[in-house]
């Protein structure tokens, strides 16, 4: 009986325990320089999909929390990468935002890359810049897989 209630009890601490460390980094920047800064929420890559979809309801629940604050979400492909997986991604965010959220209070974008695909949910703060992307891998080295090449061209900010 109590197996059934864990997956339950440990979201409800999880949402704590993410509101709690929201908070403490908003008061640990508003120390430093008094101007708010964006803050990770969570990073969810490749795994259980009701693992994805609990940390994304997380976000979105810190995200109803904090009502003059907007999502930044930051997605970044892997080493390899199927053409229009990242719009693949973004679709799907947008249709689980669907009409319970304002199209322009979460933004998404596509980072660049990193050794495995990876997606970043900020919180950014009213007056806060938005958070940068920090791709580690170079294009070049992204090995692209697919039926026939995207007309998307790639975010790549690093050499």
């Amino acid at each position: 009986m109590l197996a059934r209630f864990a997956p339950k009890v440990f979201f409800v601490l999880g949402c704590l325990f993410v509101s709690l460390n929201v908070d403490a980094q908003e008061k640990e920047a508003a120390k430093a320089n008094d101007k708010p800064v964006p803050v990770l929420i969570d990073s969810i890559i490749r795994g259980d999909g009701e693992i994805r979809s609990a940390k994304f309801d997380r976000f979105l629940i810190e995200l109803a929390n904090r009502t003059n604050s907007k999502g930044f979400v930051l997605i970044y492909c892997g080493k390899k990468c199927q053409y229009g997986e990242v719009e693949a991604h973004i679709r799907g965010i947008e249709s689980k935002i669907g009409n319970h959220w304002e199209r322009e209070n979460i933004l998404i974008l596509h980072a660049g890359f990193k050794d495995v695909m990876t997606v970043e949910l900020w919180l950014m703060p009213e007056g806060a810049c938005p958070p940068v992307p920090t791709p580690t891998v170079n294009i070049k080295e992204v090995k692209f897989n697919g039926l026939r090449k995207s007309r998307v061209e790639p975010y790549d900010c690093c050499d």
